[in-house]
C-alpha cells in the first residue's frame, strides 16, 4: 500500500504546486468519506474472530454480507456529506482556482470509487484476516501490485 503512495507522490510532484496541495488537500478529506467503513472494519475484525472461533462459519458468512451492505450504505452517505460540504471545506484551505479545481475532482472520483469498490477493497479482507486467512489478500494485493509495476515500467 504504501508503495502505491509513493509511486501516485512521485508522478503527482511532477505535476507542480497546484496538484501538490490538491493532492495533499483531498488526501485528507476524502479520509472523511471511508472513515465510517474502517470503524466498522474494525468491529467486523472481532465478529468474524469470535464465529470463526466457535466455529460457526455460517454465521460468519451471514455477518460478512450483512456488514458488508451496511458499509456500502454508510459509505453512500459519508460520500455524500462529504461531497456536500465541499465547497465550504475547500474555501478553509485558501487554495488558489486550479487546486481548488483539482482537489474537487480528486474528491469526487474517490467519492465514486469509493462508493463502487471500497468494501470489497477494505472491509471485505478484514473477514479473511480475522478468520485466520491473511495469506489471500496479502498475495491479491502483492499481485495487484506486481501487475502495477510492470504496466508502469511499460509506460
Amino acid at each position: 500500500m504504501y508503495l502505491g503512495r509513493i509511486i501516485v507522490l512521485s508522478l503527482v510532484a511532477t505535476f507542480g504546486t497546484a496538484a501538490i496541495a490538491a493532492n495533499a488537500v483531498s488526501g485528507t478529506i476524502v479520509m472523511f468519506e471511508v472513515l465510517p467503513g474502517i470503524a466498522i472494519g474494525l468491529g467486523l475484525t472481532v465478529i468474524i474472530s469470535r464465529c470463526v472461533g466457535a466455529g460457526d462459519y455460517e454465521q460468519a458468512k451471514y455477518y460478512t454480507k450483512k456488514i458488508m451492505s451496511i458499509v456500502y450504505a454508510v459509505n453512500v452517505l459519508s460520500c455524500a456529506l462529504v461531497l456536500a460540504l465541499l465547497p465550504a471545506v475547500l474555501n478553509i484551505y485558501g487554495l488558489s482556482e486550479t487546486a481548488m479545481l483539482l482537489a474537487t475532482k480528486i474528491v469526487w472520483w474517490h467519492a465514486a470509487f469509493t462508493v463502487v469498490i471500497w468494501p470489497l477493497t477494505y472491509t471485505l479482507p478484514v473477514t479473511f484476516r480475522s478468520s485466520g486467512d491473511a495469506k489471500f489478500p496479502m498475495s491479491v494485493g502483492i499481485l495487484y501490485y506486481d501487475y502495477l509495476i510492470e504496466c508502469m515500467s511499460h509506460s
